[in-house]
């Protein structure tokens, strides 16, 4: 994580901005948090035990599971951290506002659709569907 803060991220525009600490990366610091919001927002969704619990990619051996959950995670993020950005929201809070909303709804449904009769009708992938479309 370091590296890639280290590797990505620059204060333009912050009081720290030319400092010795600044890393001089191609990310604005402001944006680089609303990226790491929308990440979380899709590992919560495939994670092990939100919405999907693993789905698809606990189908593969290790660490293939996980390397491709992350991966997969990634370019979903910064696909919806690019809308955020082309629907011209100028607050950074503003984008990860509605990615932080939308952990929460993941949180709850999961926990919904883990208890009794959705455990037992349901099975992945349909429960992760509904819960996602419940969402």
């Amino acid at each position: 994580t370091i590296g890639l803060f280290l590797g990505f991220v620059n204060f333009k525009g912050l009081p720290l901005e030319g400092h010795r600490t600044d890393p001089g990366g191609q990310i604005a610091a402001q944006e680089w948090f609303d990226r790491c919001v929308w990440i979380i927002v899709w590992i919560q969704a495939f994670g092990s035990i939100m919405c999907f619990q693993g789905w698809p990619f606990i189908l593969l051996k290790s660490p293939w599971y996980q390397v491709s959950l992350l991966a997969v995670c990634i370019g979903l993020g910064t696909a919806c951290w690019e809308v955020t950005l082309a629907a011209d929201i100028d607050q950074p809070t503003s984008a990860s506002a509605v990615g932080a909303t939308m952990i929460s709804f993941t949180l709850y449904h999961a926990i919904g659709f883990e208890l009794r009769p959705f455990s037992t009708r349901f099975v992945q992938p349909t429960r992760g569907v509904l819960n996602f479309v419940v969402e």
